[in-house]
């Protein structure tokens, strides 16, 4: 009933404003898919101070609006589901189309793109294609949508891990942690590589994560942080 609360959220919004409702407001307009208008109530809210959650929260939700705005030209969608989560679609991709993968799903994006069980989909075929960035979206997508599906908050950490991409990592980690807690960590083994890491690399992929989380402090955008990537051979440092 998303336009339903987003009335409410307005009404309440002319009685006493504040930042956090700006935030619901803007949470339930990107589950309706009103991305443009959904990043406007994100920004509002992101202008004044939210608490640490609810600021993760929005600065996710911001950046997946803006996806869809800038990377599909998807201002507002329409909630539409595809038979069977579009498995049998994406499964006749061609050769060539699988090559340039962000085209052949243009048409798919801007008519089922606010459905999670898609995204999950589509999550795997980037991912399987080689195409991290798109990957972790598309599981962020999802997993924001399904906010206890820990597989998908766990898909879009490896997949934003597998780009390089420390800011989409870090909201990813940040954001999945908080709805899912240490369940995070469990799948994030179970669906990578890391499920046959040693005792000391889950050990410190285990502090990589928790410093992400008590670090962020809200990863406020003004503030940047620093997070360490620990491999077999080196460890990398980023500044998100």
């Amino acid at each position: 009933m998303f336009a339903e609360a987003a009335e409410q959220y307005r009404a309440a919004l002319i009685l006493e404003p504040s930042a956090r409702l700006h935030y619901l407001l803007g949470d339930v307009l990107f589950c309706a898919g009103e991305f443009s208008k959904g990043i406007a109530e994100l920004d509002v809210a992101l202008g004044t101070p939210l608490d640490d959650r609810s600021a993760t929260a929005a600065l996710l939700l911001r950046e997946l609006c803006r996806e869809f705005v800038e990377g599909w030209g998807v201002n507002f969608l329409e909630r539409a589901a595809p038979e069977d989560g579009g498995i049998g679609i994406l499964q006749s991709f061609s050769g060539d189309e699988l090559k340039d993968l962000p085209k052949a799903l243009m048409p798919l994006m801007q008519r089922f793109g606010s459905d999670a069980l898609f995204n999950f989909n589509v999550g795997h075929l980037a991912l399987t294609n080689g195409q991290n960035v798109l990957a972790a979206y598309r599981f962020l997508n999802c997993a924001a949508r399904q906010r206890g599906d820990s597989e998908a908050w766990a898909l879009a950490v490896a997949s934003a891990m597998g780009a390089k991409d420390a800011a989409l990592m870090t909201l990813a980690i940040v954001s999945g942690y908080f709805f899912v807690e240490e369940k995070l960590l469990v799948d994030f083994f179970r669906v990578t590589q890391f499920s046959r890491a040693s005792a000391a690399e889950r050990e410190q992929l285990q502090r990589m994560f928790a410093d992400i989380v008590h670090g962020s402090s809200g990863l406020n955008p003004e503030e940047p942080l620093t997070i360490r990537l620990f491999g077999p051979n080196q460890t990398h440092v980023l500044e998100v």
